[in-house]
């Protein structure tokens, strides 16, 4: 303002913002400690440095009891980049000085794992700080430990912040005591009703939130759950003088078999069961007609999208692609007339109707690509069934002896489902990923939408995945053979343990990436989350540290 000395505060320093010339002595004086960071992507951090020299002010730093959620008196504090440990400092420093002889203090902070390193040195080099004699501190990470209370109040302080922008210091700073005191006053006089709507919903969200524990514990191991419990129970005493006892939550991924995995394992199987000559190959076989299979899919898909009025290129690329997959239905059907003589196309043999799941419903289609059917070549590979042992009847395999390729074909179509629920699971962290890159911290209109065609790429890869697992999980039920009381429970298993997938099971909420959104803990995971990796509960490490965490 042109004239800073008529700028006089009514009330400097005698409510919640702190008085401003000692605040700013400290800040003159106050040491500050670089010390590599070991959180990850936690804006705290990577904003502390973040010079804005047209500015007197950043934003607010304050304190609330982490019971009810009244904000501290005397605590709350301006930035002038970040949020810098010598302004968070200055707050603990008003805190203690409250303390009334108390000599025990929990903090919780996002960032006390960064912020604790070098905190009693700050204190015993400032002339500005002080701490009582005695006080042991217990520490907490809020987010961890259910201390998110200063969240819920930034959500409604946040709301004063484009008035406030304008203002002189001195108006600023008592419009901001005003609104604390009227959220400490709404909380004083409305706490009764509020404790009693917060109690009504813990007994509605109560029973979900046990039926998902119940299933997630049901798929472990009892004895993993009781080693787990003690683990982490030592843990917990020994972390403050050895960290290291913290790398129990250390992930290992191994991730589930995959198709190739498990056709390896077939293979080496095969040589050491020696079998004849009849029956070597049967794995890779089957596996390239699962591959023929994938690759239907993908050249209906881009057949759904080409219509008459399509680019020469377009239809062109269409009419390669679907050369390529006659010529490997072709050379599939010649390399089974081994396995199954006299059955298949090309050996006199004929094959029932095509049974593919081409999964049109997971389309984001236009009313152009839904029209396309009528422009389509009549003769269209992708509809052309291929002679995997799922495409005839278990009752003719059993009648002319080639069950035993059923359970070949069941162990790799497994290992393909293995495959496409690792890609759902990957393709929604990474969609949850670019919302909070990119989305969210998108500065220009062109960048956010940029951004969301990149989601769009990335629930393609999604969906791709859901019509693998579709067609996969359709074709291993012909599998079974339901009049066998072996394969009935066999196919009851695999049905619970791979369910069907839902739209909305795929679906990526925005605020899971803000962990600190209110009723966060009531969203509980989809199943494919918690699937086990086979019947018994004889699960890969990746499940095991998932399950762990958890």
């Amino acid at each position: 303002m042109r004239n800073p000395e008529d700028d006089v505060a009514l009330a400097d320093g005698h409510a919640f913002m702190v008085t401003d010339a000692p605040y700013k002595e400290h800040l003159k004086t106050a040491a500050e400690f670089h010390e590599k960071s070991t959180c990850n992507d936690h804006r705290v951090v990577m904003n502390a440095t973040m010079d804005r020299a047209n500015l007197e002010a950043t934003g607010i730093g304050a304190a609330a009891c982490s019971r009810h959620g009244f904000f501290a008196p005397h605590a709350c504090v301006d930035f002038q980049q970040g949020e810098r440990q010598r302004n968070m400092d200055y707050v603990l420093h008003w805190i203690f000085a409250y303390l009334n002889g108390l000599k025990r203090v929990i903090i919780l902070y996002d960032v006390i794992c960064q912020f604790f390193i070098h905190l009693l040195a700050q204190f015993e080099k400032s002339p500005h700080l002080h701490m009582p004699l005695g006080l042991t501190i217990l520490r907490g990470i809020g987010q961890f430990h259910d201390g998110e209370i200063i969240e819920t109040l930034w959500n409604k302080t946040n709301a004063v912040a484009d008035s406030t922008r304008g203002m002189s210091a001195a108006h600023r700073q008592e419009v901001i005591d005003d609104h604390m005191n009227d959220s400490n006053w709404m909380k004083l006089t409305r706490i009764s009703a509020l404790l009693t709507r917060k109690w009504q919903r813990a007994c509605k969200e109560w029973s979900p939130a046990t039926i998902a524990f119940d299933e997630l514990t049901a798929g472990t191991d009892i004895s993993k759950c009781a080693e787990w419990r003690k683990e982490a129970e030592v843990a917990d005493e020994a972390r403050d003088s050895d960290p290291s006892v913290m790398d129990i939550y250390d992930v290992s991924t191994t991730p589930l078999p995959t198709r190739k995995e498990v056709q390896a394992m077939l293979a080496q199987k095969e040589l050491l069961e020696g079998a004849d000559a009849e029956h070597f190959g049967i794995a890779d076989w089957i596996s390239s007609g699962l591959r023929v299979e994938e690759t239907k899919l993908a050249v209906t898909y881009t057949a759904r999208w080409v219509i008459g009025t399509s680019g020469t290129q377009t239809r062109l690329s269409l009419i390669q692609q679907r050369q390529r997959l006659a010529a490997s239905i072709a050379a599939f059907h010649k390399a089974g007339h081994r396995h199954l003589p006299g059955y298949l196309p090309g050996g006199g043999g004929e094959l029932p109707a095509d049974m593919t799941v081409f999964g049109a419903e997971w389309d984001e289609q236009s009313e152009d690509a839904q029209a396309a059917a009528a422009d389509l070549p009549a003769d269209r590979p992708e509809i052309h069934p291929i002679g995997l042992p799922s495409s005839l009847s278990i009752e003719f395999l059993a009648q002319t002896d080639l069950l035993h390729l059923t359970k070949t074909e069941r162990q790799l179509w497994e290992g393909q489902l293995n495959n496409t629920l690792q890609g759902i699971r990957t393709g929604i962290g990474y969609k949850s990923l670019l919302y909070r890159a990119k989305v969210h911290n998108a500065s220009l209109y062109r960048a956010k939408l940029r951004s969301f065609d990149d989601i769009h790429v990335a629930d393609e890869g999604v969906w791709k995945h859901v019509r693998v697992y579709q067609q996969a999980r359709q074709a291993m039920e012909r599998l079974f053979d339901v009049d066998n009381p072996e394969d009935e429970q066999a196919l009851q298993e695999f049905l619970s343990r791979y369910k069907e997938i839902r739209k909305e099971d795929l679906k990526v909420s925005t605020a899971v990436i803000e962990s600190f959104t209110p009723g966060l803990q009531n969203k509980h995971f989809t199943w494919f989350w918690n699937v086990s990796d086979t019947a018994t509960g004889e699960e890969t490490q990746w499940v095991q540290d998932y399950r762990k965490m958890l």
